[in-house]
């Protein structure tokens, strides 16, 4: 990716959201580039564990970093209800400033880091760590990895769309 000459949208800054029970996670990427990462334990208590995850997103990561667009993995209906909850609690941080959301599904996250399809967490975590030797190194692991390959997936299909765009 390095050397292109990619628009605007394509190099634009976007916040990767990994959103589990316990945990929400970010990854805040710069094109290809991962800036950051970041974590927040939550606690056992739903209420709390919702005020916490907002917080987190507009304190820590909207009012720090200036991105315009957001992804999240896809929650299946009637799956995980405190998961449902958290990602809910995260848009609703995240719209009110305007700011795009993305959602993609874990089978096209999966499929897109491997042929044939990887067929777990553990192996897209490694993949991860290869390509970001450095997440290995922070804390908040392995929700961090999760974050930065699914900001990887995006940014990388928003690349491939603008130079698919471009071609006659």
């Amino acid at each position: 990716l390095k050397g292109r000459n990619c628009s605007t949208e394509s190099r634009s800054k976007l916040c990767a959201i990994r959103i589990e029970r316990r945990a929400v996670a970010v990854a805040i990427l710069e094109g290809d580039h991962l800036q950051h990462v970041d974590t927040r334990q939550l606690s056992s208590s739903p209420d709390k564990a919702l005020e916490s995850a907002s917080a987190f997103i507009t304190r820590r990561v909207i009012e720090k970093f200036q991105f315009a667009s957001a992804a999240l993995e896809i929650i299946p209906n009637g799956h995980e209800k405190q998961r449902s909850l958290l990602h809910r609690a995260v848009t609703q941080a995240l719209r009110p400033k305007g700011i795009g959301i993305l959602e993609i599904s874990k089978a096209d996250l999966f499929e897109a880091f491997g042929y044939p399809p990887l067929r777990s967490r553990t192996e897209l975590r490694e993949i991860a760590s290869h390509i970001f030797p450095s997440l290995d190194q922070e804390p908040g692991q392995p929700w961090t990895h999760d974050a930065a390959a699914l900001g990887l997936y995006v940014q990388t299909e928003r690349l491939f769309n603008t130079i698919n765009q471009s071609l006659p």
